[in-house]
């Protein structure tokens, strides 16, 4: 799963159009996230999934290719 949200990154942040794209530095963190005990319901555990995700797409950086070249995390 980390590889395909990597891909999905790369993917994503080549249509920034007018931006020079970085995708997340690092992985979603999906092996920590399924060591955990099981959730009590399905929900709880798609609630911890989501999460993960969004926050690992807002690590992403966006750099305006033209000045002032600002740098806008993804949204």
């Amino acid at each position: 799963m980390e590889a395909a949200f990597a891909a999905f990154a790369v993917t994503l942040g080549g249509g920034m159009a007018g931006h020079a794209p970085v995708p997340p530095p690092g992985p979603v963190g999906f092996a920590g996230i399924f060591a955990q005990p099981q959730s009590a319901t399905h929900a709880t555990a798609a609630t911890a999934v989501a999460s993960a995700i969004d926050t690992w797409l807002r690590t992403g950086i966006g750099t305006l290719i033209a000045p002032p070249n600002t740098a806008i995390p993804w949204s």
